[in-house]
């Protein structure tokens, strides 16, 4: 019940909000009382389910308490109207002055009296809209005639019928499956007055009524002693009838409100303001018969009600002051109310900053009826905009030492291809470009200079001149962030002396890595270079008129400006508020309400200063960059891989066996290789039973690492050598019995070698065995202070007995290369900061013992790294443009030899 009670009532304040706002720029016209019943008469027949009186001074006293009233004289500039309510808005037909008032009815035919005998189709419905005011005949059918056909039916009598013309611009199949339906409606126009409606028969009753003055077809007394005191007012009629007939949207508001309530007869929403009292009111009631069924659902409802308000003075006092709700009944009516005086209005812009302050925890809110405080916060270190001046002119791009030299270089642009992947949310290939320029070192960060770099892609070809750009004009939603193909990528990051900016498209679900041939596209890059600092008096209608912009200050409060811009808006790069000392505050946050902005800051303004865009710099180039040259990564300070000495081959059993479990004491390590007896990390187990030993660490109490340590001194064997798994750990989880699962971790032997030799150089030698160090952290889902109540699992030796060596090409992307029941994959090719190719390696994966790469001059080089991941390996490789192929090296028979160890671990 509860449920559905608060339901009727959201529903009814968003009717209400939503049809208020539809209309936001109606300026309200007090018509005298008899006109406005006339109007009502003339919609209220017994057909009408929902009637509407709107206004808009309400709205515009909020908007005006908030952030204050227009500027006066703002600066008129060109512009594009988007629809036909804003043409008719801010055109010639001045509707925001000139509409005074408009009065909406929706009505039903509905035939029969009982649910199974009532007859509806949607056919029978009309949408009927009554508007008072000043029009002009010519101007509005002059604008309307952009978008309708007009066709005059007699004296003030028209039909509109929607323009079914060619498109402008590309449409997408949605917009063209609704322009097969032309949207056809019947209006009455006169100096002072606009009726509209969906039938023309329908038109011609409410004119009929209107001229005649006929008096309502259905009582609206409850409607009217409802709306009497109202700016704004919505009611719904409900005739049961409709329960089990209606559709969509009114299907969803009655079975709400009736569905198990059939007594809920009516409900009434709207909204009052009080100007002595500075107050502002809104109503919902809802009209029952059952007196049990209203005093039921006013109590369940003031509970819910104040549990809500006790959860939001958590985190936002000003919605909780905002959500209080006065709950009362009579006999047959149940009543919610809510009052805002003016001052509470005032504060609706410090909502969000509360919410913001309770997500991060700054500032503080104030429980005292004041606005929402926050500690003084200064900005140490504000942009100095003469700064912008280096950027007049660009250095030509030269690589940097050890970085790879991009794809292509024009002037100050470098254009690189950072990355080629499937994309894990597309599931298609990726290209992820870059663009860079250098610029001067500086103190601070150029990302604050406002300068803005601009990186489009137009095309990518294939060697047969195909297009494999992927068209995304239609897609309405990509699937994760980022933009679509066709819009710009602009912004700037700076780093290390250069700002760049990134784009990532997606080709065609058939594009082929190998096929690509071109990838062309534009760049621009602008700065402002002279930047005019102007100080403004702090007073609200405090002006500024510069480079054809007009800053107008609408509303001071403590913390925070409300202002407003016409003109060239895009000029005003920075208002800074400053304190008393006329030091810089930092911003906190802000809010566009109404085309005014609310700038609020961490402390008390009392300085104000404009920065104004003067001249700015700007330049673009055209690029098209060769797919051949992605693999390419050519370093300033070329280095060349060690020679492979020794691969991973098959091993004897007995070299194991005869290694005996290690001699190494543990005053010996603790006196020689103190890093493996640190005592930073809680040791918790110790096991030297086997020729390799080990040591458990845990740092249970850490806060940002609770796993478990286990470091490692293994005897070095040279055909283990980069054998990605003759050596397993693993752990039981003991929390998961009596199906306990299993955490393990491959250690893979990759010691350093000697740059003027080549040799394997091992970390130590003790007695003649030369060993190694590993060290590795397992994730056992341990919570920030919980031990490990038992420590149990496995070392495990496996030694090749058999191998098979496979030699295949380089996967391309989407076309997976099958060895046995193993599947490798291309993931990915980057040329970032550490330029690799990545490959898959999905299957058994316990035996794979390494991939080489074989080059074109038949040079063999092992993996710069490797992971194993969601029971997959990831080979990476340094990017080079010469490897032809792979060879896959897999374990065919092992040699299995198991170490097991049990521990209750020891934290003291």
């Amino acid at each position: 019940m509860i449920k559905r009670t608060l339901y009727i009532s959201l529903t009814i304040s968003l009717l209400i909000i939503l049809s208020v706002g539809s209309y936001l720029y109606i300026k309200y016209y007090h018509l005298p009382q008899s006109e406005i019943e006339i109007a009502e008469n003339a919609l209220a027949d017994d057909e009408l389910i929902l009637i509407s009186h709107f206004n808009n001074d309400l709205l515009t006293t909020i908007i005006n308490y908030m952030v204050g009233k227009d500027d006066p004289f703002p600066i008129p500039i060109q512009k594009e109207y988007k629809g036909l309510w804003d043409t008719l808005y801010t055109g010639p037909a001045n509707f925001r002055d000139n509409l005074d008032q408009l009065i909406f009815g929706w009505q039903l035919s509905i035939k029969g009296k009982n649910p199974d005998d009532v007859e509806f189709s949607p056919d029978d419905s009309n949408v009927a809209i009554i508007a008072s005011g000043k029009f002009d005949s010519s101007i509005l059918q002059e604008l309307l005639a952009q978008y309708y056909d007009i066709e005059s039916i007699d004296e003030n009598n028209y039909k509109l019928t929607h323009i079914t013309q060619e498109p402008k611009a590309r449409v997408c199949p949605d917009d063209n499956g609704k322009k097969k339906t032309p949207i056809t409606f019947y209006a009455h126009a006169s100096t002072t007055l606009l009726v509209i409606s969906q039938h023309k028969h329908k038109l011609s009753k409410i004119i009929n009524r209107i001229n005649s003055k006929s008096n309502a077809s259905i009582d609206l007394t409850n409607w009217r002693n409802f709306r009497k005191d109202n700016i704004t007012s919505l009611g719904i009629l409900l005739p049961k009838q409709l329960h089990n007939t209606t559709s969509g949207f009114s299907k969803a508001i009655i079975q709400q409100t009736v569905n198990g309530n059939p007594d809920f007869i009516s409900v009434f929403g709207g909204a009052s303001i009080d100007y002595l009292g500075g107050k502002i009111k809104f109503d919902v009631d809802i009209f029952s018969p059952d007196q049990e069924l209203i005093k039921k659902t006013e109590k369940e409802t003031k509970t819910e009600i104040d549990k809500y308000i006790t959860s939001a003075k958590g985190f936002s006092p000003t919605l909780a002051e905002l959500s209080k709700v006065e709950i009362s009944s009579e006999a047959g009516i149940l009543h919610f109310s809510q009052k805002w005086d003016f001052k509470t209005l005032k504060k609706i812009p410090d909502i969000f900053g509360e919410l913001i302050s309770s997500i991060f925890s700054i500032g503080r809110n104030s429980d005292t009826g004041k606005e929402n405080i926050s500690e003084e916060s200064i900005n140490e270190d504000p942009w100095d905009y003469s700064i912008n001046r280096k950027l007049s002119n660009l250095p030509p791009y030269r690589t940097k030492e050890n970085d790879i030299a991009p794809v292509s270089v024009d002037g100050p642009f470098a254009i690189d291809i950072k990355r080629v992947g499937i994309g894990d949310k597309s599931n298609l290939l990726e290209l992820e470009l870059t663009t860079k320029i250098l610029v001067p070192e500086i103190k601070g960060f150029w990302s604050n200079s406002q300068a803005k770099l601009t990186l489009n892609v137009d095309s990518v070809k294939s060697k047969d001149d195909k297009e494999l750009l992927r068209d995304e004009f239609c897609i309405k939603k990509l699937k994760g962030f980022g933009k679509k193909n066709h819009e710009s990528s602009e912004g700037l990051n700076s780093n290390n002396n250069s700002i760049y900016i990134d784009k990532t498209i997606r080709l065609i679900p058939e594009a082929n890595f190998n096929n690509i041939d071109k990838i062309t596209g534009k760049i621009q890059f602008t700065a402002p270079v002279n930047v005019k600092k102007i100080p403004v008096k702090l007073n609200i209608g405090s002006i500024v008129e510069e480079s054809g912009l007009r800053f107008f200050i609408t509303d001071i409060k403590q913390q925070s400006i409300s202002y407003q811009i016409t003109g060239e808006e895009s000029k005003l790069l920075e208002i800074r508020a400053l304190n008393s000392e006329g030091k810089t505050l930092q911003k906190s946050f802000s809010s566009r309400f109404s085309g005014k902005t609310v700038a609020n800051f961490r402390g008390d303004v009392k300085g104000l200063e404009v920065y104004i865009l003067a001249k700015e710099k700007s330049h673009e180039i055209s690029f098209s960059l060769n797919a051949d040259d992605i693999l390419s990564a050519e370093h300033t300070h070329n280095k060349q891989p060690l020679p492979i000495l020794t691969e991973p081959n098959i091993v004897d059993i007995e070299k194991w066996t005869k290694l005996k479990t290690s001699t190494l004491t543990l005053e010996e390590i603790k006196k020689r290789h103190t890093y493996w007896w640190s005592a930073e990390t809680p040791k918790i187990a110790i096991y030297n039973k086997s020729p390799i030993i080990m040591f458990f660490e845990h740092d249970y109490n850490s806060t940002w690492k609770n796993s478990l340590s286990i470091k490692l001194l293994l005897p070095f064997i040279d055909e283990l050598v980069k054998n990605l798994t003759a050596i397993e750990i693993q752990v039981f989880d003991s929390k998961s019995k009596p199906n306990p699962g299993i955490f393990k971790e491959f250690i893979n032997l990759y010691p350093g070698q000697s740059i003027p030799s080549g040799k394997y150089i091992p970390d130590f030698i003790f007695k003649d065995t030369p060993y190694l160090k590993k060290k590795f952290d397992m994730l056992l889902g341990l919570e920030q202070g919980e031990k490990i109540n038992a420590l149990e699992g496995n070392l495990l030796i496996k030694l090749p007995q058999s191998i098979d060596k496979t030699i295949t090409k380089l996967p391309d992307f989407g076309n997976p290369i099958l060895i046995g029941e193993n599947t490798i994959f291309l993931q990915e090719i980057s040329r970032g900061f550490i330029p690799r190719i990545k490959i898959n390696f999905e299957g058994n994966v316990d035996k794979l013992i390494n991939i080489v790469a074989i080059t074109k001059t038949g040079q063999r080089i092992f993996p710069a790294q490797q992971s194993l991941k969601d029971n997959a390996w990831i080979i990476q490789y340094d990017l080079r443009s010469d490897i032809k192929e792979i060879e896959v090296i897999i374990a065919k028979e092992q040699a299995i030899i198991k170490y097991p160890f049990q521990y209750e671990p020891n934290y003291n």
